[in-house]
């Protein structure tokens, strides 16, 4: 299977869950591996996937953004190419 992911590419388990960074293109025994990171919680979580049970993430990527005080986090969405936009 060619190889339809790159560094930095949000993608997802086929079956589900939660959106994670692909990180590192491997080789493992001949056939890509796609190594990809994650946030369970505060825990970052790092593992190996085939290519083949991935594909690209489409939905809404959203950060926190601490207010002035350390406080109140304001959650941001990445909406594609357009930047960032406030959600409340």
């Amino acid at each position: 299977m060619a190889n339809e992911f790159k560094v930095g590419d949000v993608v997802m388990l086929k079956g589900g869950g939660p959106p994670m960074t692909v990180c590192e293109l491997p080789e493992v025994d001949g056939e890509l591996s796609v190594m990809a990171d994650w946030f369970d919680g505060n825990m970052l979580c790092v593992s190996d996937f085939p290519a083949e049970a991935l594909v690209l993430w489409d939905g809404p990527i959203f950060i926190p953004i601490m207010g002035d005080d350390g406080a109140n986090p304001t959650v941001m969405e990445i909406t594609g190419t357009v930047g960032l936009t406030k959600e409340n």
